[in-house]
């Protein structure tokens, strides 16, 4: 089983003007799917083979334009770049 204590997840927000009340519910969002599938991915069948410490991860910048994009779609890319850097520091 892996052990993976996460203190925080950070977003810098560029361009959301008349959007602003959609970003909690997407955080809350893509937070659940990470939760998600990080326990898929390294649950108790599956522990990552090099897990290490880390003081921080960056993942990649998700482009997500929150004009055309419903909250589910956006929490999705959000998720995905947060569980990229976890999964490429966890395999690495």
């Amino acid at each position: 089983m892996l052990d993976l204590n996460i203190e925080t997840l950070s977003l810098t927000i560029e361009n959301a003007a008349g959007h602003e009340h959609r970003i909690h519910a997407i955080v809350l969002r893509a937070s659940a799917i990470l939760a998600r599938r990080i326990e898929e991915k390294y649950g108790e069948n599956g522990a990552a083979p090099g897990a290490a410490d880390a003081d921080s991860l960056t993942a990649t910048p998700a482009q997500v334009d929150l004009k055309s994009t419903s909250n589910e779609q956006a929490a999705y890319a959000i998720a995905t770049a947060w569980f990229d850097a976890i999964a490429l520091h966890l395999e690495s």
